[in-house]
C-alpha cells in the first residue's frame, strides 16, 4: 500500500471513521449498521442485514504466513491472537530464532485487508530478553488502533504488558507493565469497554486477575482478583465485554478442570457469584463470547481419564445463570477437540477448535476444524475440517467474527525434523450459502451469488451475462453492433442537472436521472419494449444528482449524490422494481466531507461503491450487501494533489470481484493505474503473489485528464479516459489493453479518429466487441454522441459513428442487456437539461436505405440519422417535378454528395423550391430504398438508381 494511503487511512481511523464515533457524528440518532462484528445502531442486534447465518461455512486458505524468519518458533496467545477493526485483520504473536541466529525474541503485529492480503511487514510491538515465560500475546481493537497484552520475563517472574499500536500500525504507547512483579502471571486475554482495555491474567494458577489500561498506557484501574471469593485453582482464562460489564471463563487449575464463570464492573468488582458449568471433567480452554441475550462458554473436556477430548457449549443468561445442559459440538468422528475458540454472528455461533483423527502419527493430523451452532446451541451442519495445513506442536487457534466471515489464526509447522519451524497462518471461514437459489454456492464457482441464471453450465441466455460461466459471453446472440440501427430513442423533459445511469436486468433497463417535474431524483423502466413506466425515488426539496445504477441479478441499485442536507451526501436505494418499497434507502458516506462523484458495479456478491470526497478530493470505496449493509468500509484508494481532481470508475469481473480504473493525483498531475479487488473488497495481487503491488501503473502522471473508464472482456480489460487537451482544443479518448491479472499489455493510445474532441467515455462488453461510446465536439464546434466498435483487446473495428443527431450533449450511459447496447445522455437546453434514453439494436441488421429524420439543424446544415458502416449519397431536386408526376429520376438535378461518411453535409441556397435526398449504402448492398417499403426492396421508381444526378 502507498505511503499515503497509509497517512490517509491513519487520520480516518484517528478521526474514528471505521467503527462507531464517526458515524455517530453524522448520524446521531441512527448510525448505519455495519457488517463489523458490532451493534452499530445499538438496537440489541448484531450485524442485521449482514451473512449471518447459512448451512454451508468452509475453510479457505487466504493465504498469509505471518512470521518471516524461516528457523522461528513462533507462538501466540490463546484469547485472542487476532482483531478486526471494521476494514482490516490485525494478528499479534512472538517469534524467535531456534537455531542459535541473531534475532532477538519479540512481539510482532501485522494488519491484513479482509482478504488476509498483509498491508505493510510485520511491526515489533516489543523486543523480549527471555523468551522462556512467553504464553504469547493476544489483540484487541478500538476506533483509534490495536490494544496488545502479553507476558514475559523469567520463569516464576513473569509479567503481563501492554501496547497500543494505531490505525497506521504504528507503535503509539508502551510497553508497560500492567501487574505486579514476583508472581508467575500469564495467559493474558484483552478486549475493548467502549472507552478503554481491559486485561484479565492467571496469576500463579491460582486465580484471575484484571486491569483497566487506556490507549496512553496509564493504569486506571490496578490490578484486582476476579476469583479470590472461590478456592484456588485458575487457567486459561477468556474475557468479553457485554455493556458495561466484564465475562470471565476459566479452567479451575486444581486438577478437577473445572470451568468456571464469573461477571465484574469496570473496576473489577465481582457482580453475582462465581459459577461452575462444569462438574470437573477436564475442562480446559474456555473461549467466552457476549451475546445481546447474555454470553455463551466453549472449552475442550475429556470426560475419563484417557480417551478421546470433546468439544462443550454451553449457553448462559444475562447474571451468569447456565439456561440449559452443556452441549456437544465435535461429532465424534476424530479422536482429540483441543483449544475451540467461538463467536458469535448476530444470529448463530461459530466455534473452531483443532482436530486430531486416527488415520496418521501422533502430531501429523492435527487439522483445523469449525462447526455452527443455533441462537439456541443446537449444532448445526456437519463439522468442517480444513486439511492443507499440518497444525503441529501446541496447537492452538484464535478467530474473530468480521461481520461476513470469520477470521483465523493457527500455529502449524513445516517438517518434523531439523530446526523447529513454526508459523502463523491466517485464514478465512467463508459463508458460502446459495444466496440466488440456483442450487450453487460462491464456493462452487457460482461468480454471480444474486443472480440465479448464472452458475457454470446454466443455460447461455442473451441477457448480457456469462450465464454458465465458461468465460464466452452471451454466445449464441447476435453481438455484433457492426450495423446496428438507432431505436426506440424516447425523451424524459427536463432536469436541472446533466447526470444519468442506466442498468440492465433480464428483460429491463432502469434509467436513473434527476426528476424532470421536481427536484430528487426519477427512476424509469422499460420492461422489454416502450412503454417506459416511472417512479420518483427520491421525496424533497433539494436537487439530487450525479446518479450511478446496476442489477444485482435480483435488485435494482442506484446512488445519488443527496443534496437535502447543507453538506450534500451519498444516499443508496435498493429496489426490487417500480411500486416496490424500497429495501434500502439511506446515506452510506457522511455529510462532513462533501462527498460526490459515485460510481457503482454489482460483483456477485455485493455491491461495490467508490466515490469522491473531502478538501483533497480522496478517492474512497466500500463494498455493501444487496441489502445496504457495508461489509467494510471508508477504504481510501488516493488522496489529492495540487488542483488535480482525482476519479474513479469500476466494473465488475467475471468471476466475481470488481476492476477499477483511477485517475490518481502525483506530482506532475493525473496518473493512470489500474486495480482488481475480490468479492470481499480486498486488493488481487497479480498471480496471488502478496508481494507484488496490487496496483497497477497504466500511464504516467500527466495534467488535465479526466473520465476514466473500465470493461472486462474475453482478453483482459480495456481502460479509457479522455487525454489532456491539446492544441485547438483537440482532445482524444486514449485506450490501454491489459491483460486478465491486470498487467498493460498494449497502449495507452489514441483511440479515437484524429481532430476531434472527446471526453466522456462509456465502455460495454457484448461478448464479441467492445462499444465506445463518447461525445465529440468535431461538428461545428457543438458536443454529440458518436460510437466506435473495439476488438477485446482495444483495437479499432470501424470508423466513429456518430449517434443520433443530438447536439449539446454531455453526460453518456451505456449498458448490454444481451441484444442491445443500451443509451441515454443528456442534453442541454436553453435553460435546462433534457434527458433521451434508446438503443443500439444489434440484433436487427442494418439495412440501406433512404435516411429518416432528415432535417436541417440551422440555415445551412443538413442532417440525418445514422446507419451504422454506411456511407452517404445526397441529392437535391425540383419538389415543383415531384408534384408534377414526373418521378425522381426527372426531378433530381443536384448530387450534393457521394460516399460521404459524415451525417451532417452544409448544402448552399436553391433557386427553385428543392428537396433533398440521403442515401445509406451498407458494404456491398448498395442502392436505394423506398422510406414506407417494410420490406426494404429496391426504391420504386427504377430511374432514380440510373440518373447521373443520383451519385449511383
Amino acid at each position: 500500500m502507498k505511503a499515503t494511503t497509509l497517512r490517509r487511512l491513519s487520520a480516518f481511523v484517528a478521526a474514528g471513521l471505521l467503527l462507531g464515533p464517526f458515524w455517530m457524528s453524522a448520524w446521531a440518532a441512527s448510525p448505519p449498521e455495519l457488517c463489523d462484528g458490532r451493534d452499530n445502531d445499538a438496537d440489541g442486534s448484531l450485524d442485521e442485514g449482514c451473512l449471518r447465518t447459512c448451512g454451508d461455512r468452509r475453510m479457505t486458505v487466504l493465504a498469509a504466513v505471518a512470521t518471516q524468519n524461516s528457523n522461528a518458533l513462533t507462538g501466540f496467545g490463546r484469547d485472542r491472537a487476532v482483531a478486526w477493526d471494521g476494514a482490516r485483520l490485525a494478528v499479534v504473536w512472538m517469534e524467535h530464532d531456534t537455531d542459535g541466529g541473531a534475532q532477538d525474541p519479540a512481539v510482532y503485529l501485522r494488519r491484513y485487508d479482509s482478504a488476509a492480503q498483509p498491508l505493510e511487514a510485520p511491526i515489533e510491538v516489543a523486543p523480549l530478553v527471555d523468551a522462556s515465560g512467553l504464553s504469547g500475546p493476544t489483540v484487541t481493537s478500538s476506533p483509534g488502533g490495536y490494544g496488545v497484552a502479553w507476558d514475559a520475563g523469567t520463569p516464576g517472574n513473569e509479567q503481563v504488558h501492554f501496547a497500543f499500536v494505531d490505525g497506521a500500525g504504528n507503535l503509539d504507547a508502551g510497553p508497560v507493565v500492567v501487574s505486579g512483579a514476583g508472581f508467575r502471571d500469564d495467559d493474558p486475554a484483552i478486549a475493548w469497554d467502549g472507552s478503554a482495555f481491559v486485561v484479565a491474567w492467571v496469576r500463579g494458577r491460582d486465580h484471575v486477575y484484571m486491569a483497566r489500561v487506556a490507549p496512553d498506557g496509564s493504569v486506571l484501574v490496578p490490578e484486582t482478583c476476579v476469583s479470590c471469593s472461590v478456592s484456588a485453582g485458575a487457567a486459561e482464562v477468556s474475557l468479553a465485554l457485554r455493556g458495561e460489564e466484564i465475562g470471565y471463563a476459566w479452567a479451575a487449575g486444581d486438577g478437577t478442570g473445572t470451568i468456571r464463570f464469573a461477571r465484574s464492573a469496570l473496576d473489577g468488582s465481582l457482580l453475582g457469584s462465581v459459577v461452575d458449568l462444569s462438574s470437573g471433567n477436564g475442562g480446559d480452554d474456555p473461549s467466552l463470547v457476549a451475546t445481546a441475550a447474555g454470553w455463551a462458554v466453549a472449552w475442550s473436556e475429556r470426560p475419563g481419564i484417557l480417551g478421546s477430548t470433546e468439544i462443550r457449549f454451553q449457553r448462559l443468561n444475562a447474571a451468569g445463570t447456565p439456561l440449559d445442559t452443556a452441549s456437544r459440538l465435535d461429532d465424534g468422528v476424530t479422536t482429540y477437540a483441543i483449544d475451540p475458540a467461538v463467536v458469535w454472528t448476530g444470529e448463530e455461533y461459530l466455534v473452531t477448535w483443532v482436530a486430531y483423527w486416527p488415520g496418521g502419527g501422533f502430531g501429523d493430523q492435527w487439522q483445523l476444524a469449525a462447526r455452527q451452532a443455533d441462537d439456541q446451541g443446537v449444532a448445526q451442519g456437519a463439522v468442517s475440517l480444513h486439511q492443507e495445513d499440518v497444525i503441529y506442536d501446541f496447537a492452538r487457534v484464535s478467530t474473530v467474527w468480521t461481520g461476513s466471515y470469520l477470521g483465523v489464526v493457527w500455529r502449524f509447522q513445516v517438517g518434523d525434523i531439523g530446526p523447529l519451524q513454526s508459523f502463523v497462518r491466517i485464514g478465512g471461514l467463508r459463508c458460502c450459502a446459495d444466496g440466488d437459489g440456483d442450487g450453487v454456492s460462491w464456493c462452487d464457482g457460482d461468480a454471480d451469488d444474486g443472480d440465479a441464471t448464472v452458475f457454470p453450465d446454466a443455460t447461455e441466455a442473451c441477457d448480457g451475462r456469462d450465464n454458465d460461466l465458461d468465460g464466452s459471453l452471451d454466445e449464441g446472440c447476435e453481438r455484433s453492433c457492426e450495423a446496428a440501427p438507432v431505436a426506440a430513442m424516447e425523451d424524459f423533459g427536463t432536469q436541472q442537472d446533466s447526470g444519468v445511469a442506466l442498468a440492465t436486468g433480464g428483460d429491463e433497463v432502469f434509467l436513473v436521472h434527476a426528476d424532470p417535474a421536481a427536484p430528487g431524483v426519477q427512476l424509469v423502466v422499460e420492461r422489454g419494449d416502450a412503454p417506459w413506466s416511472t417512479e420518483r425515488v427520491e421525496e424533497d426539496e433539494a436537487i439530487s444528482t450525479q446518479p450511478a445504477a446496476t442489477w444485482t441479478g435480483t435488485r435494482i441499485a442506484a446512488v445519488f449524490r443527496d443534496a437535502r442536507e447543507a453538506d450534500p451526501r451519498l444516499r443508496v436505494t435498493l429496489r426490487d422494481g417500480l411500486g416496490a418499497a424500497p429495501v434500502y434507502d439511506e446515506p452510506v458516506a457522511p455529510a462532513a466531507f462533501g462527498t460526490e462523484a459515485p460510481v457503482l458495479a454489482w460483483d456477485g456478491l455485493g455491491l461495490a461503491l467508490g466515490w469522491r470526497e473531502g478538501a483533497d478530493a480522496s478517492l474512497a470505496f466500500t463494498r455493501l450487501l444487496d441489502s445496504g449493509n457495508r461489509l467494510l468500509d471508508g477504504l481510501i484508494l488516493a488522496s489529492g494533489v495540487g488542483s488535480e481532481v482525482p476519479e474513479l470508475a469500476l466494473a465488475p469481473e467475471g468471476d466475481g470481484g470488481v476492476a477499477l480504473a483511477l485517475l490518481e493525483p502525483a506530482a506532475g498531475g493525473l496518473g493512470v493505474s489500474f486495480e482488481r479487488r475480490d468479492r470481499f473488497g480486498a486488493a488481487r495481487h497479480p498471480g496471488g503473489d502478496p508481494a507484488v503491488d496490487p496496483r497497477t501503473p497504466v500511464a504516467a502522471p500527466a495534467p488535465g485528464r479526466r473520465d476514466p473508464a473500465v470493461v472486462a472482456t474475453s482478453s483482459g480489460y480495456l481502460v479509457t479516459w479522455s487525454g489532456p487537451e491539446g492544441p485547438g482544443g483537440r482532445r482524444e479518448i486514449i485506450l490501454a489493453h491489459l491483460d486478465g491479472e491486470g498487467q498493460v499489455v498494449s497502449g495507452p493510445a489514441a483511440v479515437t479518429e484524429a481532430g476531434g474532441r472527446s471526453d466522456q467515455p462509456a465502455l460495454v462488453w457484448t461478448g464479441d466487441e467492445a462499444l465506445l461510446l463518447f461525445r465529440d465536439f468535431r461538428d461545428g464546434g457543438r458536443s454529440r454522441p458518436f460510437r466506435v466498435r473495439l476488438s477485446a483487446s482495444g483495437q479499432r473495428l470501424g470508423p466513429d459513428v456518430p449517434v443520433g443527431d443530438d447536439r449539446d450533449v454531455d453526460s453518456l450511459a451505456a449498458s448490454w442487456d444481451g441484444q442491445r447496447v443500451r443509451l441515454a445522455w443528456s442534453r442541454q437546453e436553453p435553460s435546462a437539461w433534457a434527458v433521451r434514453a434508446g438503443a443500439l439494436d444489434c440484433a436487427a441488421a442494418g439495412v440501406p436505405s433512404l435516411v429518416r429524420r432528415l432535417r436541417f439543424v440551422d440555415e445551412t446544415t443538413l442532417a440525418w440519422e445514422t446507419v451504422e458502416a454506411a456511407v452517404y449519397d445526397v441529392v437535391s431536386g425540383d419538389l415543383g417535378a415531384l408534384a408534377r408526376g414526373e418521378g425522381f429520376a426527372a426531378a433530381t438535378d443536384t448530387c450534393e454528395a457521394n460516399d460521404l461518411a459524415a451525417t451532417e453535409l452544409a448544402v448552399g441556397d436553391r433557386a427553385l423550391p428543392a428537396f433533398y435526398l440521403a442515401r445509406a449504402s451498407v458494404g456491398a448492398s448498395a442502392g436505394s430504398y423506398a422510406p414506407d417499403d417494410g420490406a426494404r426492396t429496391p426504391d420504386r421508381d427504377a430511374g432514380i438508381a440510373a440518373a447521373a444526378a443520383t451519385c449511383p
